[in-house]
């Protein structure tokens, strides 16, 4: 039986509580430091160009999108009184793809730990291996002084055949990182893995 806590995690990770498919930690640095700069990356320039071209088609055609019985794309343009007036077929390449890499930085002994990475973590890491390289990446800082940060992680894939116990420990198709403030949660950063 599996863990659906991933490999890449166990060293950070406390106060573990699984319930079926879904599994919650808090974060605490080894060091015992539970205080983290919180950094996000940024959009490379490839990115970037390629969100601000899809948000210019979105802009034109305002009233939505759908996909017919074969796969097709559609995004469709609003006429008068919303009434649809003219749609365009698009190719899923002209979809923006961004990759998420959310990373901790320990306050007391300065080490970082990758929460989650979208080219390597999620569904993304039933795929062959691929070099991933993280100082090409520009970070923001999202939370400078986060204390009590806590993950919830939902892994609902199923799988057939061969599979490495390591990739699918890593292999999860929901992740919510989160800043825990008694009773509260504050949602940080989720995404839905692809």
């Amino acid at each position: 039986m599996y863990s659906i806590l991933p490999e890449y995690l166990l060293e950070i990770s406390t106060n573990i509580k699984r319930k079926k498919n879904v599994i919650e930690f808090d974060i605490v640095c080894p060091c015992s430091c539970n205080t983290f700069q919180i950094l996000i990356n940024e959009p490379t320039d490839i990115e970037q160009k390629n969100i601000s071209r899809w948000e210019e088609l979105l802009n034109v055609y305002d009233g939505g999108g759908y996909s017919d019985k074969s796969g097709n794309i559609y995004l469709v343009k609003k006429g008068f009184f919303g009434i649809k007036s003219k749609k365009i077929k698009i190719n899923r390449e002209d979809i923006p793809d961004f990759d998420n890499i959310v990373k901790i930085k320990c306050l007391n002994c300065k080490k970082e730990y990758i929460l989650f990475d979208s080219r390597q973590h999620g569904f993304d890491s039933t795929v062959e291996d691929s070099i991933v390289h993280h100082e090409e990446c520009t970070f923001r800082i999202k939370e400078n002084n986060a204390t009590n940060i806590g993950a919830k992680i939902i892994n609902d894939l199923i799988f057939e055949g061969n599979i490495h116990t390591k990739q699918y420990s890593n292999s999860f198709s929901y992740i919510e990182i989160y800043k825990i403030n008694g009773r509260n949660k504050r949602i940080i950063f989720s995404a839905e893995t692809r």
